[in-house]
């Protein structure tokens, strides 16, 4: 795979994979029978990332693309739109 096509498989593999075991991680629920699941469970998903990473500084080799800022930004937190409410808050602090 090269180019665009490993590009939209890097994001197609956040939204299928990774988003699916983080929330079955944080709700400690057990993933779906292995038939039925895109992702296996979290730590596959999380090996399969760690792995990826470890044989390149970017998810599509040497060069950062649109699916490495979609990682690193959904990653700190930031919305994925206007309605969309961020993973995490940030804090909020008052004007001297």
């Amino acid at each position: 795979m090269r180019g665009a096509a490993l590009i939209c498989a890097g994001m197609v593999y956040y939204a299928a994979c990774y988003e699916p075991g983080l929330v079955d991680r944080a709700l400690k629920r057990e993933p779906g029978p292995t038939a039925m699941s895109p992702y296996g469970d979290f730590d596959l998903v999380l090996g399969t990332l760690i792995d990826r990473l470890t044989a390149s500084p970017y998810l599509t080799g040497d060069t950062a693309t649109a699916a490495d800022v979609l990682w690193a930004w959904r990653s700190i937190g930031a919305p994925c739109s206007a309605s969309c409410r961020p993973i995490r808050s940030s804090p909020t602090t008052s004007p001297a």
